[in-house]
């Protein structure tokens, strides 16, 4: 594996150091469930934005692994005294409602545990393996914001020791219940099967909403040249060692990688072309940024990447290697060239937010790809850091605090009109770089599935309030589900929170489509009733544009109607229906 343990160390000079705000979590030295912080390991972060990670704290001289949650621990080893836990791996995951997976030794076997006690145990059979089949370690534990969890293991015989024939790529359900989504010299994806020995990489990626997942395997070639791939939902090949990238060269090996939950994906790593530009970032298959771009100014020459992390909004944190330094950058998947450098080593850091400088970062700890970005753009690093006061070193869990939204909302709702169109209103506080809003719309039986139906301008960059409004005409039945993405001016995006609008099917309702056309609509019933149509089209002023009757279902405008929003009432049987629609 060709990152485990990276350490940025290079300082600048203080004459040219930045300052950025940021506050310590956790640090050495601080005090914790009645002992002293020894250590704390890298952070994750659930659906919240909130922040997690595992250390050790020592207590009475002996030392005591714990789980943090959020703003304190909300477990510690000696709270299962008859499992004898041990340690903590550096790799955890935390769930929106408390949940939490980490890695411990139980009685000095490998073990994953959460929040509801052990879930594996090494030396054990496997779950969901043959008869026989024993797990041989249980490491790199994750957790997606329901409280999936999933974790990289190897296997054996089941004639004990720790030697591996091969790992598994695990998940269990929040209820605890395991099973096997990747299994050595079993899976097969598109003719090829993963090998044995160590062909699961400890290096995955999972979606928040649980719905995605990206791994590096090792397929069974027969060479190392081109065993190496990048695979998708445990079905499809993304990248492989020796395939052509597109851009004028070929994928040699591969390092870290992410995907969101909708399905954007980002991967790092070398080609086979010159060994200045080999270094990339790749997002959706397509290389986006190479080592020697020029990026905010920084130049990155003989770079590497060390780490990333992709949020929902198509943002990426990204940290390089490069001209004998380290540096965080954030950007926009649409456009990783116009990232901006948010801090590197040797700059200073507003800790207690009065102005002043009170730390030097020293040292960004990653291991594997866990720097972290929340939607919110939360950003939090373990890093080293020396207090300017003292010149003192420490080593701890910091949040960087003043890279804000380029949108700040208000407040965002959803009404049912009397003609039953949804109206959205949304207001904002300030807005910077703000190109818009498109308005996506879901269904309560498929949350996932979300459309766009509309754009709306933004009204520019201010610091005041700026109300904004959408209609939709033809909402589904059922519950509706709403939100908001904004988009800056370099592509890059965040969405809203979700409004809900339940549209309740009446007998013989009517549903108008298309609800912006150029010629004609047509209307349809859940039950038709057996007569002619009255219609009338009246202009948003309530003038009459047009007053007939007729059996069809389908209302043909006139040439000379002008464009323009209009609403239709319908008539039969002793029942009126009121709709809105747009004349283009």
């Amino acid at each position: 594996m060709k990152h485990i343990f990276l350490s940025l160390s290079l300082l600048l000079p203080l004459c040219c150091a930045a300052q950025v705000a940021g506050r310590i979590i956790l640090q050495e030295g601080d005090p914790l469930a009645g002992g002293t912080v020894q250590n704390v390991n890298v952070p994750f972060i659930n659906g919240n934005g909130q922040v997690g990670f595992t250390g050790t704290t020592l207590v009475g001289g002996v030392a005591q692994g714990f789980v943090w949650y959020d703003n304190g621990p909300i477990f510690l080893n000696s709270d299962l005294p008859a499992d004898m836990l041990t340690g903590a791996e550096a790799f955890m995951g935390i769930g929106n409602n408390m949940e939490f997976i980490y890695s411990p030794s139980t009685r000095g076997d490998d073990a994953v545990y959460t929040h509801d006690g052990r879930l594996a145990v090494e030396n054990t059979q496997g779950p969901g393996l043959p008869t026989g089949t024993n797990t041989t370690f249980h490491s790199r534990p994750r957790m997606t914001a329901d409280g999936t969890s999933y974790w990289i293991s190897g296997y054996n015989d089941g004639m004990g020791g720790t030697s591996s024939f091969g790992r598994i790529f695990y998940t269990a359900t929040p209820a605890g219940v395991i099973s096997p989504l990747l299994l050595g010299e079993s899976t097969t994806i598109m003719g090829q099967t993963i090998d044995d020995g160590s062909a699961i990489d400890f290096d995955y990626g999972i979606s928040d909403d649980a719905g995605n997942f990206i791994n590096e395997v090792n397929f069974n070639t027969g060479s190392t040249a081109d065993d190496s791939a990048l695979i998708l939902n445990g079905s499809s090949i993304i990248a492989q060692e020796t395939n052509p990238t597109g851009d004028g060269d070929n994928w040699d090996n591969f390092d870290f990688m992410d995907i969101n939950n909708n399905g954007d994906y980002v991967f790092s790593g070398d080609t086979d072309g010159a060994a200045g530009p080999d270094e990339f970032i790749a997002v959706n298959g397509t290389i986006v940024l190479r080592e020697g771009a020029t990026v905010d100014g920084v130049t990155l020459t003989g770079g590497q990447v060390l780490g990333l992390d992709l949020n929902n909004n198509g943002r990426l944190l990204h940290v390089w290697r490069a001209n004998g330094t380290e540096y965080l950058l954030l950007g926009g998947i649409t456009d990783l060239n116009s990232s901006q450098v948010l801090v590197a080593i040797g700059d200073q850091i507003d800790t207690n937010d009065d102005g002043t400088a009170d730390v030097t970062l020293v040292d960004v700890n990653t291991f594997g790809s866990s720097v972290s970005l929340s939607d919110e753009g939360k950003i939090f690093l373990s890093a080293d850091y020396r207090e300017i006061s003292s010149g003192n070193e420490f080593q701890g869990i910091l949040e960087l605090t003043d890279f804000a939204l380029p949108v700040s909302y208000l407040s965002f709702t959803a009404s049912l009109d009397e003609t039953k169109a949804v109206e959205l209103n949304w207001a904002t506080a300030s807005e910077e770089n703000n190109l818009g809003f498109d308005v996506e719309r879901a269904s309560s039986s498929e949350p996932g599935r979300w459309q766009k139906i509309g754009t709306v301008a933004a009204r520019g960059g201010h610091q005041s309030v700026a109300d904004y409004d959408f209609v939709d005409y033809a909402p589904l039945p059922g519950v509706n589900l709403y939100r908001l993405r904004q988009i800056d001016y370099d592509g890059t995006f965040q969405f809203s929170s979700i409004v809900s609008v339940m549209l309740r099917a009446a007998a013989n309702d009517l549903t108008l489509f298309p609800t912006v056309a150029d010629k004609e609509i047509s209307f349809r019933f859940t039950s038709s009733p057996d007569r002619a149509f009255d219609i009338e089209i009246h202009d948003m002023a309530g003038k009459r544009i047009s007053d007939f009757s007729r059996y069809g279902n389908t209302i043909t405008f006139s040439s000379a109607m002008p464009a323009g929003n209009y609403v239709v009432n319908i008539r039969a049987e002793g029942k009126n229906w009121v709709r809105r629609f747009v004349k283009r």
